[in-house]
């Protein structure tokens, strides 16, 4: 991905933020890109090609905070690269590494658990997470059948309610990813370099 990604997502963002803000995106794009570079997830995507997919989820659903697509470029930082969160705090402020830290997966989580985690930090997280999980959805035909079958029940059983209460037009989105997906796997899988999906 390029800078047009950037571009992309500034453009939307300008009406709704301060200029000023907006170099915020910037810096939590070049750390995101320069985190990422190489690594790969289960799909065969790039982690950063996934991090631009869920940015541009967050602005397209609604998102202009800056914090909020700062953390949509970061979301992926801690689980996946040992950039640690207080670094993140420091150099982007509190409100992006909490939304950093709700997305942050763990190892002792369950399915349900990142969901419980996004619905105690609020209304942003709820968006992001939903969005990080649409954006896996629209990639999750090229992974293996036992892992995709299992992300998509997941899918059902924990998100979509979710989806549904806060975000219909995401809701629908899922199932119609949901669909596609059913198809089955549509290319090879190769494994991300640190953290594991759900």
């Amino acid at each position: 991905m390029t800078a047009e990604g950037l571009d992309d997502i500034l453009r939307r963002l300008e009406q709704a933020a301060d200029p000023n803000s907006l170099e915020l995106v910037r810096q939590a794009y070049e750390l995101a890109q320069a985190l990422h570079k190489d690594q790969r997830r289960k799909d065969g995507s790039t982690i950063f090609e996934h991090v631009l997919g869920v940015t541009r989820k967050v602005v397209q659903y609604g998102g202009r905070s800056p914090e909020l697509v700062a953390a949509a470029l970061l979301h992926d930082a801690v689980e996946n690269t040992d950039f640690p969160l207080d670094e993140i705090s420091r150099a982007f402020g509190a409100k992006v590494a909490h939304l950093v830290d709700a997305l942050t997966n763990r190892p002792e989580d369950d399915e349900a658990t990142p969901v419980q985690r996004a619905v105690r930090a609020g209304s942003e997280a709820i968006l992001l997470r939903l969005c990080d999980r649409l954006d896996g959805l629209e990639r999750v035909a090229a992974r293996p059948e036992k892992t995709r079958l299992r992300f998509l029940t997941a899918t059902r059983q924990h998100y979509l309610r979710l989806a549904e209460e806060h975000y219909p037009e995401i809701a629908a989105a899922m199932r119609q990813a949901i669909e596609a997906a059913e198809a089955g796997p549509s290319g090879p899988s190769r494994e991300i370099s640190r953290g594991e999906e759900r």
